[in-house]
């Protein structure tokens, strides 16, 4: 069983090199047509023709080997360089998840009308997460301890406390957003 499984490998190797023989054997005879029929047509110059044709030869013998060393020879995978240059494919949930962030700071940083904007929502969350994972604090069931937390400028944020409704109003400053973000990340 084992044999016969060696020999259908080493079969597959020998068909595989022998295709790999094919592209330079069409060359080479193409090449042989060219150059006897360059020799027939003008003789003065066949000695040209055979330099051409040596050079040839000598770039057939390169193919030839570069062919059977890489039969010989497969790689395990892509090289370092091929996997450096393949891009990460976001997952479809991920891009989602993305452009749902992307509306909520658009929203809520080109306009004051919505008290319960996305934006806030959004930092809500961020905000309960980072609460809950680095100091045990549940948002919801502990607010004062999650306001000492996290500080009266974020809370006022995330509570709407700081806006209210105007509908000549701007929208979220750029650097406030800015330093909500920071002061998540420090929690």
């Amino acid at each position: 069983m084992e044999h016969d499984r060696v020999r259908a490998r080493d079969g597959a190797g020998i068909r595989a090199l022998r295709r790999s023989f094919i592209g330079p054997g069409v060359v080479l005879v193409l090449a042989t047509g060219v150059v006897v029929a360059a020799a027939l047509t003008y003789p003065d110059r066949s000695n040209l023709a055979l330099h051409a044709y040596l050079v040839l030869i000598g770039f057939l013998v390169l193919w030839l080997v570069a062919g059977a060393l890489s039969q010989a020879f497969p790689s395990g995978g892509p090289t370092a360089i091929e996997l450096a240059l393949r891009r990460k494919r976001l997952a479809p949930a991920t891009l989602r998840e993305i452009e749902r962030i992307e509306l909520a700071i658009s929203l809520s940083t080109g306009s004051g009308l919505d008290p319960n904007s996305q934006l806030r929502l959004l930092l809500r969350q961020l905000a309960a997460q980072r609460l809950s994972a680095h100091h045990n604090v549940d948002l919801e069931s502990d607010p004062a301890r999650a306001k000492i937390l996290v500080g009266d400028q974020l809370w006022a944020a995330i509570t709407g406390e700081s806006r209210s409704v105007n509908p000549k109003a701007v929208g979220v400053p750029m650097e406030e957003l800015r330093q909500a973000v920071n002061e998540l990340e420090s929690i």
